[in-house]
């Protein structure tokens, strides 16, 4: 899965639940609102109202400000995919895998409306050294990290 939060990125390959791969990238949405808020002159505020109540990549963006998000999402999506092709490319405890494996995106970052299609655009653009079956958000995204590090403590 990987979840996409404010601060960090993380990715976790798993086989039969137990984590193979696990990584993360110290950049999130934190980092684009910042980014975004330098670029337009904006607060960092009115940056992260606009990704969360209106951002929707299924649109041409309507102003320099979601166009700016557009740009700072691509960068952190294909940042993070161009990293897990690296690791995943050097790996040598990969288990065999007979079929395609699904991604899981998770976390706050993943929630503007047409998130997973514009990842999906990107992932189009990467060799990946697995064959990948889908891209499917997770169904609570914000909470699935939270709930997922709580099953891993209770066990």
């Amino acid at each position: 899965g990987i979840s996409m939060g404010a601060g960090v990125c993380n990715v976790c390959l798993s086989f039969l639940s137990v984590p193979v791969i696990v990584f993360g990238i110290s950049r999130g949405g934190d980092n684009i609102d910042a980014s975004t808020a330098r670029v337009t002159h904006e607060t960092v505020n009115r940056v992260r109202v606009i990704k969360e109540e209106s951002l929707d990549f299924t649109k041409t963006p309507k102003s320099n400000l979601e166009n700016a998000l557009t740009i700072y999402y691509e960068d952190l999506i294909m940042t993070l995919l161009n990293h897990l092709v690296g690791v995943l490319s050097r790996a040598e405890n990969l288990p065999k895998l007979n079929q395609a494996i699904p991604i899981v995106l998770a976390g706050g970052t993943c929630l503007p409306n047409g998130f997973k299609v514009k990842f999906e655009q990107l992932l189009k653009q990467v060799k990946m050294p697995l064959a990948i079956s889908e891209v499917r958000l997770a169904a609570d995204p914000l909470r699935a990290t939270a709930m997922g590090a709580l099953v891993t403590a209770w066990v």
